[in-house]
């Protein structure tokens, strides 16, 4: 199977199954739609053609190609095989993800307890409502603090960060249990978030939870080299339009450009321009910053921030 692009058209031509190609993806309709109340007659599920990976941008199914053809009966396909095939190649880039997609849940921590405090300027019960929880870092020697991260009712890991912002332990964050950020969205499954029309996409989780305080609807994508394809089909399938709120510094503004260009064509979209940071400017815990970015702001800018996403309302 060198060819996954031609097995999958072949399997779908095999079983008289409608599709479209738009870009890299072949697009169907969704057999797990009707199962979770939608009616699932237009076509909304995305299968990239290059490793099988699909996305519904309806119901918010996601994972691989064999999925789809557990559910509906299709011949699947042997990753360990292709890759074995393939070698070193193009493809090989995501296969790893698709390994990962596929493992079992993440099992809860038993050595955590309740968050109960404020953290860097956020009260208790925003946290709360965030399950964050305490957890000592045994290589680290130090508290941290932690967050399940969850993804339409699925565990897939922790991620933990220090409990102070000036702190000098490395590393700064730490993703455990097997968490791929690569393709994960955080706080993906809170209901504020969950419910929300529109969304503000922004880098860190703590430029997140200050955001989400301030009562505008946000997810982070965990550093601006895990923008990817999927986490873009999972805002597409979810929200009407989306708002990118990334650094304003170099890295920022790359990784904007990129999510761009993979969702100008499915959704509308806005990007904040940060202003550059004057001289000498300091975020609230006196650290020196040279642009603005959603964790340093002002509420003043916060407030412009949320009539971008959520309007006067």
């Amino acid at each position: 199977m060198a060819n996954i692009e031609e097995f999958i058209l072949s399997e779908l031509a095999a079983r008289g199954v409608f599709y479209r190609v738009r870009g890299n993806d072949v697009v169907i309709r969704c057999p797990f739609c009707p199962e979770r109340g939608h009616e699932g007659r237009k076509l909304k599920l995305g299968i990239r053609r290059t490793d099988g990976i699909l996305h519904c941008w309806v119901c918010g199914q996601g994972g691989t190609w064999n999925i789809y053809a557990e559910k509906v009966g299709a011949r699947k396909i042997d990753y360990k095989r292709v890759k074995a095939e393939e070698g070193v190649g193009h493809l090989l880039a995501d296969l790893d993800r698709v390994f990962r997609l596929e493992k079992l849940e993440a099992e809860e921590r038993a050595d955590t307890s309740l968050w109960t405090g404020d953290w860097r300027g956020i009260e208790a019960p925003v946290l709360q409502a965030l399950d964050s929880r305490t957890w000592y870092d045994i290589g680290s020697k130090c508290d941290r603090i932690l967050w399940p991260v969850r993804m339409n009712g699925r565990l897939h890991g922790h991620m933990a960060a220090h409990i102070e912002p000036d702190s000098p332990i490395n590393p700064k964050t730490r993703s455990l249990g097997g968490l791929d950020v690569a393709t994960c969205l955080w706080p993906y499954d809170l209901e504020f978030v969950r419910t929300a029309r529109s969304i503000l996409v922004v880098e860190g989780q703590y430029d997140a939870i200050r955001c989400i305080a301030f009562g505008i609807p946000a997810v982070c994508i965990f550093g601006t080299s895990n923008w990817n394809r999927e986490k873009s089909n999972r805002l597409v399938g979810r929200y009407k339009r989306v708002v990118l709120g990334f650094d304003g510094d170099v890295a920022g503004r790359a990784c904007a450009f990129d999510a761009e260009d993979t969702i100008c064509d499915y959704i509308p979209y806005q990007t904040i321009v940060w202003p550059r940071a004057p001289e000498g400017f300091c975020d609230q815990f006196g650290r020196p910053q040279t642009s603005y970015d959603p964790g340093n702001c002002s509420e003043r800018m916060l407030t412009q921030i949320k009539k971008a996403v959520v309007g006067d309302h």
